[in-house]
């Protein structure tokens, strides 16, 4: 198979109109494609009206294909004139062949595409992310741009997983989906962000993401790993201090295949939790002790950072409980300009302590939702 990238200039020029730029990689996703395009083809506002097909658009990069998903896309896409639907084919070598450097090169494309309209204040412009296995609710366009309407830069969808009998480790998944909802609540309580009120969740996946490209370029775009990119660029995102808003409005369905087409995802996590209960052990999780704890010492730190006048007191205080070096961490929280990147370097120099991760160990992930239940009981 000859190897050749993906070539988005050719493509005809954006809609004067759009502001919705979804993207799509897709490898071997003949099965799934017409399902995906569907359900974005059905697009709408909050009371049910269409929304206008010249506002949004979709890059479809079909790479390192071995089927008929490009010729499928096209074909779906010729029966509906009125909809931007751009299939674009790639071929990657190694070490290029996988989901992150496919993502970034869609999210590349659709960045370059948005700047290249003239600046409308009235017009919030994003990037959307979506999968080739993956549904998205009719109105997710819709509920993304109302978050970037409200003033987030950066929005991560709930994605719900198909429940039609497929997931064989249904226990674990849904009892690590209470725990993370759950510490999602419980950090909320501790320590509120106002770009990021509860109710919210915990997620900030490939499948449902969005940002604009202010926020694309000022992290770089997406980081240059091989897999889990979605993470990288959450994390970027957090030490720039870009809101991300979590939304249980924007919503999806994405596959429980373990089968997956990347090295480490979703397919990998289910196949873990199905090996779990195969095997009769038990999900281990973080405590809520553990979760509780460090939320209020971020939140302290937070203060701290934002102050006028350093409180070297407390910063002595929160170095002893991190079992870091007062000075060090005076002069780190002195010289940063993010807190997102101050507490990222921080809790990384703390945990890597083994003392400190001595003070807390996993516990099953039932213990960790007593706990949690307990602790936002207590702070009402």
């Amino acid at each position: 198979m000859p190897r050749f990238a993906p070539s988005f200039e050719l493509l005809p020029p954006p809609s004067p109109f759009l502001q919705a730029s979804v993207i799509i990689p897709a490898r071997d996703e003949e099965h799934s494609i017409c399902q995906t395009l569907d359900s974005l083809a059905h697009s709408c506002d909050g009371a049910g009206r269409r929304l206008d097909s010249r506002a949004w658009e979709v890059l479809l990069l079909c790479n390192n294909c071995r089927d008929e998903t490009a010729v499928i896309a096209r074909t779906w896409a010729a029966r509906r004139p009125h909809l931007a639907i751009h299939v674009v084919e790639g071929f990657f070598a190694r070490p290029d062949a996988n989901i992150g450097t496919v993502r970034r090169a869609l999210m590349d494309a659709a960045c370059l595409r948005l700047e290249s309209l003239p600046h409308d204040s009235q017009t919030p412009r994003f990037i959307a992310s979506t999968d080739a296995d993956t549904r998205v609710e009719r109105s997710w366009l819709w509920a993304n741009e109302c978050e970037i309407r409200a003033g987030a830069d950066a929005v991560g969808g709930r994605i719900l997983v198909e429940t039609d009998g497929n997931i064989k480790s249904r226990k674990t998944y849904l009892c690590d989906t209470a725990y993370r909802l759950l510490a999602a609540q419980l950090e909320s309580k501790l320590d509120p962000q106002p770009s990021d009120p509860w109710p919210r969740h915990f997620q900030f996946f490939g499948a449902s993401l969005c940002l604009t490209p202010r926020a694309y370029r000022a992290v770089g775009g997406v980081p240059r790993v091989p897999y889990l990119e979605d993470m990288a660029l959450e994390r970027e995102l957090v030490r720039a201090d870009v809101p991300i808003r979590r939304s249980p409005r924007v919503r999806v369905r994405t596959s429980a295949r373990e089968s997956g087409r990347v090295a480490c995802g979703l397919s990998t996590q289910l196949r873990e939790w199905n090996d779990l209960e195969q095997q009769a052990k038990v999900w281990l999780v973080p405590s809520g002790e553990e979760i509780a704890w460090k939320t209020r010492l971020r939140r302290r730190l937070h203060a701290v950072f934002g102050a006028k006048a350093s409180d070297e007191r407390e910063l002595e205080n929160l170095a002893r409980a991190l079992n870091l070096c007062p000075t060090e961490l005076s002069d780190k929280t002195h010289a940063a300009t993010h807190f997102g990147a101050l507490w990222d370097d921080v809790w990384n120099a703390a945990w890597s302590n083994p003392n400190l991760r001595a003070q807390w160990s996993p516990v099953p992930v039932g213990v960790a939702l007593s706990q949690m239940r307990s602790l936002l009981a207590q702070t009402h």
